[in-house]
């Protein structure tokens, strides 16, 4: 699996927002390699994909599984890049509610809720919803996506894998 490093979407906020099509391509650290002075060991682990059972978002999936997003940059600075990203087969918006992401929003929420934020840990790209302070996490069982108690599971690190 290729990861697309997310600076080559960039936008400015004064050029607008550029919309594009793919999928969420999401990595875990090695654990043998944690703390290491080179940066991550960053394994792929797969991609985020829409539960079957609830509208929450998971990880782990491969190939034909993955969601597939329109995905809109509102902004490429050195703060991070902020996204939204709009499942396809739903037409719903990837959300932060409470401890955990969902594909719950309705297009056209502007909320912060729906916004999701690049920071950059240890020289790779890592989000977080704009209206928290915890970054995203996956659950080791089932993949949920979550901000629980600053972060249930592994960090999730992430690229966009851009789709023709």
């Amino acid at each position: 699996m290729v990861f697309i490093s997310l600076l080559l979407l960039g936008a400015t906020a004064m050029q607008g927002a550029t919309v594009i099509t793919g999928t969420i391509q999401v990595g875990r650290e090695v654990t043998a390699n944690l703390g290491s002075l080179t940066g991550p060991n960053i394994q792929p682990w797969g991609c985020v994909i829409v539960s079957n059972t609830n509208p929450a978002v998971r990880s782990g999936a491969r190939g034909g599984e993955c969601a597939k997003f329109e995905i809109t940059n509102y902004s490429d600075n050195s703060f991070g890049a902020e996204y939204r990203f709009k499942e396809l087969s739903t037409g719903k918006l990837m959300a932060h509610g409470g401890d955990w992401i969902w594909f719950n929003a309705e297009p056209g929420d502007e909320t912060d809720r729906t916004l999701f934020v690049e920071e950059k840990y240890r020289g790779s790209s890592v989000m977080r919803p704009a209206d928290s302070s915890t970054r995203v996490h996956a659950d080791y069982e089932n993949g949920d996506l979550n901000v629980k108690n600053g972060g249930e599971g592994f960090l999730m690190y992430y690229s966009i894998a851009k789709s023709d």
